[in-house]
């Protein structure tokens, strides 16, 4: 008996050891015929690095010199999902390809985002054992990139983009006497699904290797060796691929099996589910790792069940999961992105969109399930000027079908770059087409910006959009947000509107889904990467929006629809719909909406920035940005007083639109898209918008206060009107000019009060503070000869060796260094300057960000300090620099103004060509301890430590007009004219953080946006001292004061009436924005701000213009909500925190009303 026992025991191991094992433990498999080593060990992917844009970097992720391989070893990789990615053997296929594509390309994905561009690496190891010292040769061709080592030593490197050839290099090498190394590197890139003007780079990922002797032929006395061998193993992966058979939904699974035999073997897989059961000839399983497809009955729910593999060595039983997947829709939106001025000149980009959309209307023709959706309405605009009628007609009657979506935004302005008002007016081609053809807008596009502004929720939503989409461009951005972001959110804005926010990775995504020409596989891989991507990052939703182009300012992606139409015809899920923004977007809000996470903040792209240039167009936009708001209002005041003038709305429009083509998406060419003759012409456009902007506003501001105080002319006297746009009283600084530098001396009479107002005169100019300038009004002042100059003494302004100051701040000097060494706040009696700083108050600094140098102050070998004096009106303090890139810097105290004016004179022809770009700054470092700070973006007030969305890391920020620095004590309100671009930076030295300025930036002579570095800039801050915790509105008020000057005329006028206010609000915190014409007669729109953040806010406005009026609160695009309530021709108003409300008003019966 025991005999038999153990008999039957042996014969046991026996049948184990044949099953799981080969009969040697030591694999040696020779070459094939032609010479390829047939199996490798393999692992991967890993990530690489890239330059410029998108190229392919080198890097060593595993020791390549030095590591040895073996089966099951592990190496860190992010691209897998545990992160460990195994050393396992593959075999190279019949043609003697090592695919990477069927064995590393299925791992489950890691948290690596999905990039724009991106590089990856696999390895293949080869031991090669040699009965002697002998040479031989490798030839090699690989898809893509590659390096060969041979026993740690590098034979060989190919860093292109390249299709897979057998034997496209020819390497020598030496092999030793008994083991040695073979290490092939072969990376993979976007290159492999991008779009391919020339030759198309296939999808593919591997190489081919023969070992050949010197002879050319193969080595017949070599064999690849692998030391460790493993069980005859096999997985079961449930996909999300479906397919109909007899109209029955069948689901995908992949059996990943890992064979230990060298030879080739059949197989059959069973298995047995809702006791059906199931089987599979599998006819071919290689050596090591390979992938076999099955199909079965859709997986309602996820289940365990019993799997046995068989082959001619036993079968293996193990309990698998399947796991129920979704029914992914990919919704493709294909549109043509705006870049205005980025690929050709401007003339050229606007006939690129026209033809497209031509495009556009024949394929809706030939395809009745093709959709588009157009970027921004600049790009419909460009085809209604430059199309007839008929062929007009035929894109908007598709819009109203639903077959064509139009994102009701203009020219997807950069939101770091545009004020309130203009990001309201991109919308007027939206309100236009309303008007005109019905259009609606339920959804919107704004691609190729890494973030935004966070008014955008409040513009979006008031216009009726609930959806959009964001194709976020990320590459110079870490992928941050992409990392940090939920894919769709509901994002709420200042005034807490919500919209729901969907991030694209940028607007190339049929690429990256592998729709640009390789077929279903390359499609099958993309999908099998991106979904799952999504999938551990939390999405699960089935539906899935795919934003894409096929390129900038390009054709209709034609090859990528059909191939949708190929991949539709093989498989069920995932499905491809060609769909628009705004039919997605209804989908997506319909089913999701009660799901998605609501987030707070803001995202300014970064684009809008770091790294800036056109500093005088940029001066000139923020000029007009403040002055057009005066302009309007004046001119509408004109039509309002007498309606046989006109608004001049068109000037505005034009105005408006200008500026917004400045401001849209596109800063001028790309380097290598033109020649330098296009690029000096795009950048002439650009100037053009700009200094055209400024023009256009410049007239209206002449021409309506010249309306304005023509009635006002009388041969009484000589006199100058001065009028506040603004709906608050204040006092302002006034210069106004004379025709000749000897023209008589005047002195000024303020006709309200009959007193004298003191002034400074000198050559053309004379300077004086007018006070009490009544809101959104005016105020006369006489000008009366005299012979002398004002010598008045009714200042407080002083003049010492070492300061100069008003009854608010004293200014002291070190004039051995010529430095600014105090400033004095008297009303507290506090140092406002931090003496620790390291940075220095309102000190020149450069950062040169690439070479890790941050701010560190300019040295001037020759500086020296002046007092101007100007009083009774002011004093200025100057440091002038000769021959110095900040050349001068001057310090301005007003009599009985409570701020400091700083100014910077800027030689930008001191420029020395840099190596690499030079960031210059103003360093602010403001004495206060326990500080808080606030910024003024887009909308309203941030904390830059509360207010951002996860993700948002960069220090820098785009400001509307002012920043406070602050405790429970004091607040400072630090305003910029001319220079928008804020840093916040840790000050180790001082007491806290620091706000650095950024005015200019110096750039490499290989820059190629046309940095004429001619002239002369000025750059002008203000900053004030008040008491108190910091006050949104305040402060906020104190930035409008200084951006927006008094309108002037000189002229002869009679006394009565001496002063005039048009409106008035009563509640400082709700200021009026604009005053502009509304469709219909004696109609008319207030746009009001409530600029306090924290809660609503409600005020009375009377006017003279509101006689028998009505009043409706209106959206951006000029429908009514709700009425206003109206009381003895005034209006009652109540607004959300940091809203920006539409008043529309219609006057019953209106009178003229004159002077």
């Amino acid at each position: 008996m025991q005999k038999k026992i153990t008999i039957i025991y042996f014969i046991i191991i026996l049948a184990f050891n044949s099953l799981s094992f080969p009969q040697e433990s030591k694999q040696k498999i020779p070459l094939t015929k032609e010479g390829f080593i047939p199996a490798w060990l393999v692992v991967g992917p890993f990530e690489q690095p890239l330059t410029g844009f998108g190229v392919p970097a080198d890097s060593d992720v595993i020791n390549e010199k030095s590591i040895k391989p073996f089966w099951g070893k592990k190496e860190k990789s992010n691209h897998i999902k545990d992160e460990n990615a195994e050393w396992l053997p593959q075999s190279v296929s019949s043609s003697g390809f090592l695919d990477f594509n069927n064995t590393l390309r299925w791992q489950l994905p890691g948290e690596v985002p999905e990039k724009i561009w991106y590089a990856i690496t696999g390895y293949a190891a080869a031991y090669i054992e040699s009965p002697a010292d002998q040479k031989a040769i490798l030839t090699f061709g690989s898809n893509s990139f590659g390096k060969i080592f041979v026993n740690g030593q590098e034979v060989y490197s190919v860093q292109q983009s390249r299709n897979a050839k057998i034997d496209n290099d020819t390497i020598k090498i030496n092999l030793k006497k008994g083991e040695n190394l073979i290490l092939v590197k072969t990376g993979n890139s976007n290159q492999n699904h991008a779009l391919a003007f020339f030759e198309m780079i296939k999808w593919e990922w591997g190489f081919y290797l023969k070992l050949l002797g010197e002879n050319g032929k193969p080595l017949e006395n070599v064999t690849a060796t692998f030391e460790d061998t493993r069980a005859f193993q096999f997985k079961v992966v449930s996909t999300f691929f479906f397919k109909k058979f007899k109209e029955e939904l069948n689901q995908r699974f992949d059996i990943e099996i890992t064979s230990p035999y060298s030879e080739r073997i059949p197989a059959k897989f069973e298995l047995e589910i809702d006791n059906k059961k199931y089987s599979f000839q599998l006819d071919s399983i290689p050596f090591g790792l390979s992938r076999h497809q099955i199909f079965l009955h859709e997986i309602k729910a996820d289940k365990k069940v019993n799997a046995v593999l068989s082959t001619k060595y036993g079968n293996v039983e193990q309990e698998i999961s399947l796991y129920k997947q979704p029914h992914y829709q990919l919704h493709v939106m294909m549109l043509a992105h705006t870049d205005i001025g980025y690929t050709h000149p401007q003339p050229v980009v606007k006939e690129l969109h026209s033809n497209t959309l031509d495009e556009v209307v024949e394929m809706c023709n030939e395809y009745p399930d093709f959709n588009w959706t157009i970027e921004t309405l600049w790009q419909l605009e460009q085809y209604e000027e430059s199309r007839s009628p008929e062929q007009f007609q035929k894109i908007i009657k598709l819009i109203k079908e639903g077959r064509v979506a139009a994102s009701p935004l203009y020219s997807n302005p950069f939101t770091g770059w545009v004020g309130e008002e203009e990001m309201i007016r991109s919308l007027f081609k939206a309100k236009e087409y309303k008007e005109k053809y019905g259009l609606e807008y339920s959804a919107a596009v704004y691609n190729d910006v890494p973030g935004q502004a966070w008014f955008i929720p409040q513009v979006l939503k008031n216009a009726g959009v609930n959806f959009l989409a964001e194709g976020i461009n990320e590459f110079f951005n870490n992928y941050s947000f992409q990392k940090s972001l939920p894919k769709a959110f509901w994002w709420e804005g200042f005034d807490s509107s919500r919209i729901i926010t969907y991030l694209n990775e940028a607007y190339n995504e049929g690429s990256s889904y592998g729709l640009e020409g390789r077929g279903n596989f390359a499609i099958e891989q993309r999908m099998w990467e991106k979904l799952n991507k999504l999938s551990e990052r939390g999405y699960n939703y089935e539906l899935v929006l795919v934003n894409t182009a096929f390129g900038d300012n390009s054709i209709v992606p034609k090859d990528q629809f059909l191939a949708m139409q190929e991949w539709n015809k093989e498989f069920e899920y995932p499905k491809f719909i060609s769909s628009n923004v705004s039919r997605f977007g209804e989908e997506f809000y319909k089913k999701y909406k009660d799901s998605l996470p609501v987030l707070k903040g803001d995202w300014t792209s970064n684009w809008d920035i770091f790294y800036q240039g056109e500093f005088e167009r940029m001066k000139k936009e923020r000029w007009v940005q403040h002055n057009l708001l005066s302009a309007e209002k004046l001119a509408t005041l004109t039509w309002l007083l007498d309606d046989t003038k006109s608004p001049l709305s068109d000037y505005v429009d034009q105005a408006y639109r200008l500026i917004l083509n400045f401001s849209g998406h596109g800063s001028g060419l790309e380097y290598g898209y033109g020649s330098p003759a296009d690029n000096f012409t795009t950048m002439e456009y650009r100037e053009s918008y700009a200094h055209d902007a400024y023009l256009k506003t410049e007239e209206v501001l002449e021409r309506s206060i010249y309306r304005i105080t023509k009635p006002e002319e009388s041969f009484e006297g000589e006199g100058i009107i001065v009028f506040n746009t603004l709906s608050w009283e204040r006092d302002i600084p006034v210069e106004f000019q004379f025709p000749f530098e000897n023209s008589p001396l005047y002195e000024i009479i303020d006709l309200t009060t009959n007193e004298k107002v003191s002034s400074y005169r000198e050559g053309y100019k004379q300077i004086f503070i007018a006070s009490d300038l009544p809101s959104f009004g005016f105020k006369k002042y006489r000008l009366r000869q005299v012979s002398v100059k004002d010598k008045s003494d009714n200042t407080e302004l002083k003049i010492s060796d070492d300061s100069i100051e008003n009854q608010f701040y004293k200014i002291s000097f070190n004039k051995s260094l010529n430095k600014i060494e105090s400033i004095i706040d008297k009303k507290s009696n506090k140092e406002l300057l931090d003496k620790n700083s390291k940075y220095g108050f309102n000190q020149p600094l450069v950062e040169r960000f690439q070479k890790n140098e941050n701010y560190a102050q300019l040295n001037f070998a020759n500086q020296k300090i002046e007092i101007k004096n100007e009083t009774p009106v002011r004093l200025v303090l100057q440091i002038i620099r000769e021959n110095e890139l900040f050349e001068k810097t001057e310090y301005v105290l007003w009599n009985n103004i409570d701020r400091v004016d700083i100014q910077h004179n800027v030689n930008p022809e001191k420029f020395v060509a840099p190596e690499v770009i030079e960031d210059y700054g103003l360093a602010f470092p403001f004495a206060i301890n326990d500080q808080n700070i606030k910024i003024e973006i887009l909308g309203g007030f941030v904390d830059p430590e509360k207010d951002k969305l996860p993700g948002s890391s960069d220090d820098g920020f785009s400001i509307r007009r002012t920043a406070a620095i602050y405790n429970d004590e004091q607040t400072i309100s630090l305003s910029s004219l001319d220079s928008r671009v804020f840093k916040l930076r840790e000050d180790e030295s001082g007491t806290g953080k620091v706000l650095i300025i950024n005015p200019i930036n110096n750039f490499p002579l290989d820059w190629n946006r046309h940095e004429k570095n001619e002239g002369k800039i000025t750059f002008r801050f203000s900053f004030t001292s008040q008491p108190g915790k910091f006050s949104a509105p305040a402060v906020s008020r104190f930035g409008w004061e200084l951006n927006t000057p008094s309108v002037v005329r000189k002229s002869w006028y009679r006394s009565e009436p001496s002063s005039e206010s048009y409106l008035n609000i009563d509640n400082e915190n709700i200021i009026l924005n604009t005053i502009l014409p509304s469709p219909g007669d004696n109609s008319f729109c207030l746009r009001l701000m409530n600029l306090n953040p924290d809660k609503k806010e409600a005020g009375v406005i009377t006017s003279i213009l509101f006689k028998n009026m009505e009043a409706f609160y209106a959206t951006y695009l000029g429908e009514s909500i709700k009425p206003a309530e109206v009381e003895n021709d005034s209006l009652k108003v109540e607004l959300n925190p940091n809203e920006i409300a539409t008043i529309q008003i219609h006057i019953k019966e209106k009178e003229t009303v004159k002077k």
